[in-house]
């Protein structure tokens, strides 16, 4: 019994001397993985333990473990027999403890190493800190495979992050080639593109800016389109009859939104902000909409019918006065629907003006004949007259009857 446990303690022994590794692992650790391996090995029976300790020999983490552990360990448990394995158990199991947390903590090391190649200054400040937060050695074999979990997720992590960071680059790139004749400046998004520093969040940044700009330009385009077309429609606007046939009050109106359309267009031109288009544009369609010359010919008519039905109210002069200005209206520079009612109120006058006049003239009449005095001496006029036709009569039918006479007596 006592050749045994010599020899037990010399295979661990020279396991301990010649694994390099086992100079850096706590003696916490062990005493952790020896607490965990003892309750495990609290459940196995001497055969099972025996069975469990000889197949360990082909397990992955014996395989990697150095030469002369492997070695030291074989010898630890060549002659494992179940009458000796209890004075055997602790340190074979302190032995499968160390070889274990030596593989996974070098698991773990490359593995760090690996995701720690992916580190870069493009990587968000999240990610820089979660790569910060791993640290060189743990204590348990439990926490080894707790951070390599966490290290695969980190890993995962970046070559995704990465990945989408060149699909955003990409589009970036994309979108200063397609606005690069644009008319706007693109110098802070190119920067960032040009810099290999630059993370995704600095890149999303600038792709947003872009559209931004972007949009405001196309924006500008359009309404410098849109206020254009008005503004060149002007002249063909100013010479259709509705317009020159309009109230002045609403000709007024539109005027002053075509000049608040041709100032919006100037700061336009000039890349100056300019607020509310859009209502400016509303403003001048209603002004547009509001000219009502097209309703000229329709009250030039209403005012055709009502002078030839009043007409005869009027003057002569008169007449042909208002007959010949309402068939000037149309040709008329100015005329528009106030000309029409004007000219309808002034023949409205006219006629009470000349009703007034008849009225005048007839009281006069009356007036005169009832003033005219009935003389005696007219009445004899009249009467002697007509007694002295009477004589003249008798005298004249007397000498005829005288002349018969004579000629018959002549004859004889």
């Amino acid at each position: 019994m006592k050749k045994s446990k010599k020899i037990l303690f010399l295979a661990l022994s020279m396991s301990l001397a010649f694994s390099p590794i086992n100079s850096m692992i706590s003696n916490k650790a062990n005493v952790a993985y020896a607490e965990e391996m003892m309750n495990e090995k609290e459940e196995l029976s001497p055969e099972e333990f025996i069975q469990k300790a000889k197949d360990f020999v082909n397990s992955e983490e014996f395989k990697q473990y150095t030469k002369e552990g492997q070695d030291a360990y074989k010898k630890l448990i060549e002659d494992l027999k179940v009458e000796n394995v209890e004075e055997k158990k602790e340190e074979i199991s302190k032995s499968i403890d160390s070889i274990k947390l030596t593989y996974i903590k070098k698991q773990y090391e490359d593995l760090k190493k690996e995701v720690f190649n992916l580190k870069a200054e493009s990587l968000s400040d999240d990610l820089k800190n979660e790569l910060a937060s791993y640290k060189e050695a743990y204590d348990s074999y439990k926490d080894y495979e707790e951070q390599i979990k966490n290290l695969k997720t980190t890993k995962s992590n970046i070559e995704n992050y990465n990945k989408k960071l060149e699909e955003f680059k990409k589009i970036l790139k994309d979108g200063l080639e397609k606005y690069k004749n644009f008319g706007i400046d693109l110098k802070a998004e190119k920067l960032v593109l040009d810099d290999a520093n630059s993370n995704l969040e600095k890149v999303e940044e600038a792709i947003e800016n872009l559209n931004n700009k972007a949009k405001i330009e196309e924006n500008r385009q359009a309404n410098l389109k849109t206020l254009k077309e008005i503004i060149d429609g002007e002249v063909k606007t100013k010479s259709e009859y509705f317009y020159k046939k309009s109230d002045e009050s609403l000709k007024n109106n539109f005027n002053k939104s075509l000049d608040a359309i041709k100032k919006a267009y100037s700061k336009l031109q000039n890349k100056e902000e300019v607020n509310s288009i859009d209502n400016l544009v509303k403003s001048y369609n209603t002004a547009y909409n509001n000219l009502n010359g097209d309703k000229f010919m329709a009250e030039r008519q209403k005012l055709i019918d009502y002078f030839e039905k009043n007409k005869g109210k009027l003057s002569s002069e008169n007449q042909k006065k208002y007959a010949d200005l309402i068939n000037g209206l149309p040709d008329k520079a100015d005329s528009n629907l106030d000309s029409i009612k004007k000219l309808k109120a002034e023949i409205e006058k006219a006629i009470e003006e000349n009703q007034q006049k008849g009225k005048l003239s007839k009281v006069s009449r009356k007036v005169a004949v009832k003033k005219q005095p009935a003389t005696k001496k007219s009445r004899s006029f009249v009467r002697t007259g007509v007694k002295s036709v009477g004589i003249v009569l008798v005298v004249l039918i007397l000498a005829g009857a005288g002349y018969f006479l004579l000629s018959k007596k002549s004859k004889k």
